[in-house]
């Protein structure tokens, strides 16, 4: 009897370390799982941010390229903001007669390069043969050097002589001497151009003076 007891009790006790490791090892797999799921959502977690480097990467790429784009324009808005200065292989400058005001001429000068060229303050102007040139009508002085895309045209009006008769006798001119100026205001070292008078010859006295260069034609004449 003592012996049946206690193997009942023993199997008792076998049993219950049969559930006891069960429960054990449900307790496990459950721990388990969970971290798969913990797993799976870290790797989630580090697609999701890999997904935000990566576009932040692009942003900041296309960033980089505008920025690159920006610098580029700079420097070619620089390169072609530093317009050089017109010269006389770059223009073709003729003289006009104009109907109104009486005893002006217009000085034409046309850019005839491939690339803008600034005229600075006002052509000088002499006779064939003179040993000064034309003085400058001050107030047509602009704010602004006038500046000549390629084709483009700016202009100095030529007051000839005075109506009153106040300039003297005057001469008759078939050619005019034309030069430039630097920034400075400073002739240049450029040997003048030839410009022919409007019509052949035109009649000058000593009143005669030149306008700045300007942008409108109507503006050159109206001194």
């Amino acid at each position: 009897m003592p012996n049946t007891l206690r193997t009942k009790r023993s199997i008792r006790i076998a049993a219950a370390c049969l559930t006891a490791a069960a429960a054990l090892s449900l307790t496990a797999c459950n721990n388990d799982a969970g971290g798969v799921r913990s797993s799976g959502e870290a790797k989630k977690s580090s697609t999701e941010q890999s997904a935000g480097q990566n576009t932040q990467g692009k942003d900041g790429k296309a960033g980089a390229s505008e920025g690159k784009g920006k610098e580029g324009a700079g420097t070619s808005t620089k390169t072609t903001g530093e317009v050089q200065a017109c010269t006389a292989e770059t223009l073709a400058v003729e003289a006009e007669a104009v109907k109104s005001p009486i005893n002006h001429m217009v000085l034409v000068a046309t850019n005839n390069s491939d690339s803008a060229c600034n005229l600075y303050h006002y052509p000088t102007v002499g006779e064939e043969g003179a040993q000064a040139a034309l003085p400058p009508v001050e107030e047509s002085k602009p704010q602004a050097v006038a500046t000549l895309e390629p084709g483009q045209s700016a202009y100095a009006g030529v007051l000839l002589s005075s109506a009153d008769g106040s300039g003297g006798e005057g001469r008759e001119t078939k050619n005019f001497t034309v030069g430039l100026m630097d920034t400075e205001g400073t002739p240049t070292d450029e040997s003048p151009m030839i410009v022919e008078a409007p019509g052949g010859s035109t009649h000058v006295d000593d009143n005669a003076r030149v306008t700045y260069w300007l942008s409108d034609m109507k503006d050159a004449i109206s001194y």
